[in-house]
């Protein structure tokens, strides 16, 4: 019996590295699919309202819930768009107040050493091609959206497909086996709804929050950090802190007041710890029925994985494991594992 329990350890192992090495041998092709699933839980719930409760067919319901997402998306791309060209047109002035205070800093640094350092930090700056770099990322933003059109044609698919799938389940398969499958698809269904909406719901409260409080301080462009902050509040630890200091870099050229960046950083960094150290693993534990440990590591592992595409994906991904674990009799002791001590469902 034990070496039976030793087999399949090894077994389990061999296992999870083959499929982790696919994982990363595939990631090109796995990722956008992925992220298409993610696009077409985001389509979803404004299928489901024009089908359920207006009552049109499901190929219109899907037709214009697809319209009325490319209208909202190309309305926030071309205000980016022109929100960068802005940016870039109106950055060299405060570049120019940026070269001024760092060459202070560095003189002062410079008399501090007694010279025995030379900096060329000011030099190396005032040759940076802000502007040029500024244009190219908004030119490189076409070749993105390219990208989008093509993912949001499968997500198109996927959320078609969706309302039939499970009535075609249960006819390929027996009565027993045709119950279970789409139990399973249900509940992974179910559960990634959720992390989507509590997760776009933090990131929008942090990205207007964000906003609110450079207008506060009367920061320039608060829209666009308030909108770079929704992006990058997906990715975690990481992406809170680069919201943050952007901002901050903001307010140095336009005030020439480090005390201003000072507090601009910390008001935003502290927003930034509060949701993401206290709100979010409370509610993304709760809410995914996962431990805040295995969110953890579910993170680390999957952007060592697939790197930032993976962070954004490591949750839901783990959270369609466990379901699919729980609902199989043999690896159910595996997802109560998963799970969180003080809540426990019963095993299908």
């Amino acid at each position: 019996m034990d070496k039976l329990k030793t087999t399949n350890i090894l077994l389990f192992i061999i296992v999870f590295f083959i499929v982790g090495f696919t994982f990363q041998l595939t990631r090109e092709v796995l990722i956008p699919i992925l992220l298409a699933i993610i696009l077409a839980y985001i389509l979803d719930p404004a299928v489901y309202l024009f089908k359920k409760k207006i009552g049109i067919p499901l190929w219109l319901a899907v037709a214009g819930a697809s319209a009325l997402f490319l209208i909202l998306f190309a309305a926030f791309s071309i205000l980016f768009y022109k929100s960068v060209n802005d940016f870039a047109n109106s950055f060299p002035v405060y570049q120019k107040k940026l070269i001024l205070l760092i060459g202070k800093a560095t003189k002062q640094l410079d008399a501090i050493l007694n010279g025995s350092v030379q900096f060329n930090l000011l030099e190396d700056f005032g040759k940076l091609p802000i502007t040029s770099i500024a244009f190219s990322i908004a030119r490189s933003l076409v070749t993105y959206f390219l990208h989008f059109l093509l993912i949001f044609f499968f997500a198109v698919l996927i959320v078609y497909g969706k309302y039939r799938f499970q009535k075609k389940m249960v006819r390929a398969f027996p009565r027993k086996k045709g119950k279970m499958i789409p139990m399973i698809i249900a509940g992974i269904d179910r559960e990634v709804k959720k992390y989507i909406v509590l997760k776009t719901l933090i990131c929008l409260s942090t990205a207007l929050t964000t906003t609110v409080i450079l207008l506060i301080f009367h920061v320039e462009f608060a829209v666009i950090f308030g909108f770079l902050t929704f992006i990058l509040v997906y990715i975690p630890s990481i992406g809170p802190t680069i919201a943050a200091i952007l901002p901050a870099f903001m307010s140095l050229a336009q005030f020439s007041n480090p005390a201003m960046p000072a507090w601009v950083f910390l008001s935003l960094i502290s927003m930034h710890i509060f949701v993401g150290g206290l709100i979010e693993p409370k509610l993304m534990g709760n809410t995914m029925n996962l431990s805040l440990l295995v969110i953890f590591f579910s993170l680390l592992f999957w952007g060592w994985l697939w790197g930032a595409a993976g962070i954004f994906l490591a949750v839901p991904m783990t959270t369609s494991i466990k379901i699919i674990l729980e609902h199989i009799p043999i690896t159910a002791p595996f997802a109560i594992l998963l799970e969180q001590p003080r809540r426990r469902r019963n095993i299908v």
